[in-house]
């Protein structure tokens, strides 16, 4: 389960008639497998994580519960690309921009952007067929707010 609300790819998927509820299953998994992209999950992922959830399902889940998903995640090998490439037909424009909107705050969430990261982000733009110019585009926007202190804090 996505604490709780999505299943990890065992079980029912969200109806593909939702594409909202598609939408803020692939962000949490994106935040998920951002997360650990450098081989680390720190309490500044969980949280960014954490508020994600609470904003999109009115449900904040516990940092444990946060490491239990992500750890569940590993465990069963979960492929991020595999996944997005596989919604990526479902999903409009605005949705794919908020996946990588939402990997992009969690590669900053640790302060240090490592190459790990840049290639993860760029294969995920591939996964949802975005262009280099488009995921530059939101990736400049999301630097924008993040200098004013407008995501998730």
């Amino acid at each position: 389960m996505v604490l709780g609300l999505f299943s990890l790819g065992r079980g029912p998927a969200p109806e593909p008639d939702d594409q909202f509820t598609l939408a803020i299953d692939a962000v949490i998994k994106t935040l998920a497998a951002m997360a650990t992209a450098d081989q680390a999950l720190v309490d500044a992922e969980i949280e960014v994580i954490a508020n994600f959830c609470s904003r999109l399902t009115g449900k904040k889940p516990t940092p444990s519960q946060v490491r239990d998903y992500v750890d569940d995640m590993e465990a069963e090998g979960f492929s991020l690309r595999a996944f997005l490439g596989g919604i990526e037909g479902e999903l409009d424009d605005r949705a794919k921009e908020m996946i990588i909107e939402a990997a992009c705050l969690m590669i900053a969430a640790d302060g240090v952007v490592d190459d790990a990261e840049s290639v993860e982000l760029v294969e995920i733009c591939r996964a949802l067929n975005m262009s280099a110019a488009r995921l530059s585009h939101v990736v400049d926007r999301v630097k924008a707010a993040h200098d004013r202190n407008v995501y998730y804090q």
